[in-house]
């Protein structure tokens, strides 16, 4: 006699928190880390900018490039506690597809609970995506900076100027008071 398992078409939700962590305070002496991924190193173009003007600020910046297509999901998080362990705050991205949507929202989330605060950058084509996917992990109130649709595809120059721009922004989604943006 065979056995067959039904399972429930209606699973449990996680525990649901409003809570993105703690805000960025300050510039000057913070670690600022940066999770980029190989698939996109248009997102590294705009990183190294992000990294140079922090760094010119004060800030102390750590990048470090998840590889989730290697190895197994344990490894994948043991690299993540390490980087979540080693900054302040974390800026995970890019959100530009499917996959490495979810990825950075589950490394934005998991560094959220590790009591980091935590902004998830996506592109604008993939913004409701990732809103859907943290309502759906119990983190509905997950910091989100959206960058334009296409990012990938620019110009290494275009790219550049992007991120340029978009710094100040980036940097209140993070929390940063009005004051210490413009500085």
């Amino acid at each position: 006699m065979a056995r067959a398992i039904a399972l429930s078409p209606n699973p449990s939700l996680p525990d649901v928190t409003d809570d993105p962590g703690p805000e960025l305070a300050a510039i000057e002496g913070a670690t600022i880390g940066f999770r980029v991924e190989w698939i996109w190193p248009s997102y590294a173009y705009a990183v190294d900018e992000w990294q140079k003007r922090l760094e010119a600020r004060g800030a102390n910046v750590v990048v470090w490039r998840a590889d989730h297509t290697l190895g197994t999901g344990t490894e994948s998080e043991d690299e993540l506690r390490k980087f979540v362990g080693s900054v302040d705050f974390a800026v995970v991205g890019l959100g530009n597809c499917g996959s490495c949507t979810s990825w950075a929202v589950h490394h934005t989330v998991g560094a959220v609970k590790e009591g980091k605060g935590a902004v998830c950058v996506v592109t604008d084509e993939f913004a409701e995506f990732a809103r859907h996917i943290s309502v759906r992990v119990g983190q509905p109130g997950m910091r989100m900076h959206v960058l334009p649709f296409p990012f990938v595809t620019l110009p290494e120059a275009e790219i550049r100027e992007i991120a340029v721009e978009h710094l100040g922004g980036l940097l209140r989604t993070c929390g940063l008071p009005d004051r210490l943006v413009d500085q």
